[in-house]
C-alpha cells in the first residue's frame, strides 16, 4: 500500500473492462490497433463510412485498453472537418472510461474545438466551462483558462468585455484561499456562472460507477460531476475517495478534491491553497 494505491487500482479496474469488453467484442488489441490505422488511412482519403462502426466499438471498448489510436482516428476526423462525427466519437470515448482525468480533458477539448468549427456556440460554452471544471491542475488548469478565453472571443463577439471580465475574475479568484477569504461570488453575475450546462448527458450512467465502490469509481463519478458542473457533489465524491485512501496524501486524489474547490468557486485559488501551493505574484 502507498501512494501508488488509487492508481494501480484505476489501472487494474481499467485492464479488467479491456478485457472483458475485448473478448465480448471478439477483438484483441493488435486487431483493434490494425484496425484504427486503416481507419486513419480512410480517413485522410475522403473514406467516413467506419463512423458508425467506431461508435459501435466505443460503446464496447474501454478507450484506455487502445491507447492513442482512437485519439487518432477522432484526430483525423476533426482535421478532415468532419465535426460532428468527432464530437460524437469523442464524447462517447470520454463515458467510456471517465476514472481517466487525463483522457476526458483530452476528449472535452476535442468536443470543444469541434462545436466552434460547426458554429454551435452555446455547446462550446458549456463544454468550454466543463473544460475548465475538469482539467487537471498545472499546466492543464491554464491551457483551460485560456481554452475559456478563447472561447468567450469566438462566442460572444458582441459582448467583448466578457473575455476582459473573466480575466479579471481569474485573477482575483487566485487570491482566495482555502478558508473562503475574499471569495467571489459562483453565480451570474460571474462570467462562468452565466455559462449553462446540459447535465444529463454526464449523470446517465454516473450512479453504475459510484455503484462499483471503489476508487476508480468516484474519480469517475467526480469528473462526470464535474463536467455537469455540479461542482459541489464532485467535492463530496472525491472527499470520500480520500477519506477512504490508505495514503491520504496521494498526490492524484488530493488533486482531485482541489479540482474541486476550483470548480466550486470559479477560480484556482482555493486549489492551490489545498495542495499547499503558494501563489505567485
Amino acid at each position: 500500500m502507498g501512494k501508488a494505491t488509487a492508481r494501480f487500482a484505476i489501472f487494474m479496474c481499467a485492464l479488467l473492462v479491456v478485457s472483458f469488453r475485448g473478448k465480448a467484442a471478439g477483438l484483441h488489441t493488435e486487431d483493434m490497433q490494425t484496425r484504427f490505422q486503416h481507419w486513419v488511412e480512410r480517413i485522410h482519403h475522403g473514406d467516413y463510412g467506419m463512423i458508425d462502426e467506431a461508435a459501435s466499438m466505443l460503446q464496447k471498448l474501454d478507450p484506455n485498453g487502445v491507447h492513442w489510436e482512437m485519439h487518432d482516428v477522432i484526430n483525423a476526423l476533426l482535421d478532415a472537418k468532419q465535426n460532428e462525427a468527432a464530437e460524437r466519437l469523442a464524447m462517447l470515448a470520454l463515458l467510456s472510461a471517465p476514472m481517466d482525468t487525463n483522457s476526458v480533458y483530452y476528449y472535452q477539448r476535442i468536443r470543444l474545438h469541434a462545436f466552434l468549427a460547426e458554429g454551435k456556440y452555446d455547446q462550446a460554452l458549456a463544454c468550454a466551462k466543463g473544460l475548465y471544471n475538469v482539467a487537471p491542475l498545472g499546466y492543464y488548469s491554464e491551457n483551460a483558462v485560456r481554452e475559456v478565453e478563447e472561447t468567450l472571443r469566438v462566442t460572444r463577439r458582441d459582448h467583448p468585455e466578457d473575455v476582459q471580465r473573466f480575466r479579471m475574475e481569474q485573477l482575483k479568484a487566485a487570491s482566495v484561499n482555502r478558508n473562503g477569504k475574499g471569495k467571489i461570488r459562483r453565480d451570474r453575475s460571474t462570467v462562468l456562472g452565466s455559462i449553462e450546462v446540459d447535465a444529463k448527458p454526464f449523470l446517465r450512467d454516473l450512479q453504475e460507477f459510484l455503484w462499483w465502490k471503489t476508487s476508480p469509481g468516484r474519480q469517475a463519478a467526480g469528473n462526470l460531476y464535474l463536467l455537469a458542473d455540479l461542482p459541489e457533489k464532485a467535492h463530496s465524491v472525491f472527499q470520500e475517495d480520500l477519506l477512504q485512501a490508505s495514503d491520504p496524501e496521494d498526490k492524484m486524489l488530493v488533486e482531485s478534491v482541489a479540482r474541486s474547490l476550483r470548480a466550486e468557486a470559479g477560480g484556482i485559488g482555493p486549489a492551490n491553497a489545498f495542495v499547499g501551493v503558494k501563489p505567485s505574484h
